[in-house]
């Protein structure tokens, strides 16, 4: 429901839980098997609204930066992994209750590949690029539906480049696959939902609560690895 809304928040909350049942890459590559879901049928369902001259700017780079932070995360240590991650989780719940309403990138080119340069590194370490990405497309275009259809489908295409990519590092095992399509249910639920609430939820209300949630499950995360 929350993808389908504002666009992004799938893979953060997914990632708040799945690390704590798994070894942390088959964690991060459940996540993106079960967000392709979920963003590929938004990207179909919205796809005549796809701003396909704001997305390349911010696709290309964060596909190529992404598989090369795929490769180099396999070589950190999941300890660490948790932390990085429970600092980013606290980074973005301050920035997005704070500051996303006053602060705006403006939607050029390069700002799109700045901005798809650091997508790609979340989506390379955790699967999570959505939050660089909305930044740069929100003010790129010229209403929701528009930003819900583009972002969508800069997911739907990260999420298939990043997952064939840990499937050939030997992530996606086949014990993945029942959590997988289960995943998939939900989430094709989820997202039904998230599309009827799309036209009249409040999206400032849901962003801050969102985010206040994300922010006190990254120092969970960081206190948990740090008492262990």
């Amino acid at each position: 429901s929350l993808q389908a809304t504002i666009g992004f928040g799938f893979s953060i909350l997914v990632m708040l839980l799945l690390p704590n049942l798994m070894p942390y890459p088959e964690a991060v590559t459940l996540n993106i098997a079960i967000a392709l879901m979920n963003t590929s049928y938004l990207t179909v369902k919205n796809r005549k609204h796809i701003v396909w001259k704001t997305l390349l700017p911010l696709l290309l780079p964060s596909l190529i930066i992404g598989i090369f932070f795929t490769f180099y995360s396999s070589g950190i240590d999941a300890q660490y992994m948790d932390i990085i991650l429970g600092s980013l989780l606290i980074g973005l719940s301050l920035y997005f209750i704070s500051f996303s309403d006053r602060i705006k990138v403006e939607p050029k080119p390069s700002r799109g590949i700045l901005m798809g340069s650091i997508a790609g590194i979340g989506n390379g370490f955790f699967g999570i690029g959505g939050p660089p990405a909305a930044l740069y497309l929100m003010p790129a275009v010229e209403d929701k539906r528009e930003y819900l259809a583009t972002i969508q489908c800069y997911f739907a295409l990260c999420n298939l480049v990043n997952l064939i990519t840990r499937a050939f590092m030997g992530y996606f095992k086949a014990e993945l696959i029942s959590f997988t399509l289960s995943g998939w249910a939900g989430a094709l639920i989820g997202s039904v939902l998230g599309g009827m609430l799309f036209k009249r939820i409040n999206l400032k209300v849901l962003r801050k609560a969102v985010y206040f949630f994300v922010g006190i499950n990254g120092f969970y995360l960081i206190l948990s690895t740090i008492l262990k």
